[in-house]
């Protein structure tokens, strides 16, 4: 869940469990939907729509995060029965743009996460205690830089952290 100040409501993204049922007339299916409502509280109103793009099934694992500018919101989430995650961008919380898949393989194939960003301090701090992982030279831009538009994205879903001036 998340607080959309621009237009004074909180957002809140969950998985759609696809059971065998009409929602309002809507045929549910497994995939990323909204609600939304003016209080953190509810009551909620539910979008019968989803998010992901077109023909994407089944996704879990959703997250949505701003990029280090502000000028757009990313939407991630789990495509877990075609080994990706995906990626797609939006200006108003509401309308979502396929952005790229990002496979999931290898050593290191984290599942249904979150981004927060940290400090340049922050991250210093997280490489002297836990080290580096075996993918992320220190000539990579994590920590360097931050991902501030959707072109930057090719490299950030590898990254353990986003980084912030500070």
């Amino acid at each position: 869940m998340i607080r959309d100040e621009k237009n004074n409501q909180y957002v809140l993204f969950f998985k759609d469990e696809g059971r065998s049922v009409d929602n309002n007339g809507w045929r549910t299916r497994q995939g990323v939907m909204r609600a939304t409502s003016a209080h953190i509280t509810g009551p909620w109103e539910v979008e019968w729509r989803h998010l992901q793009k077109p023909g994407q099934f089944p996704v879990e694992g959703s997250s949505v995060f701003p990029l280090i500018d502000g000028s757009k919101w990313i939407l991630m989430y789990d495509c877990y029965a075609n080994g990706h995650y995906q990626f797609c961008e939006s200006t108003d919380l509401q309308h979502f743009t396929f952005v790229r898949n990002t496979p999931t393989k290898g050593k290191f194939t984290p599942r249904h996460g979150s981004v927060i960003p940290i400090t340049k301090k922050e991250y210093r701090r997280l490489i002297k205690q836990f080290g580096m992982l075996p993918s992320i030279s220190r000539s990579s831009s994590c920590g360097s830089t931050s991902p501030t538009s959707s072109s930057d994205m090719a490299s950030f879903p590898t990254c353990s952290a986003a980084s912030r001036e500070g």
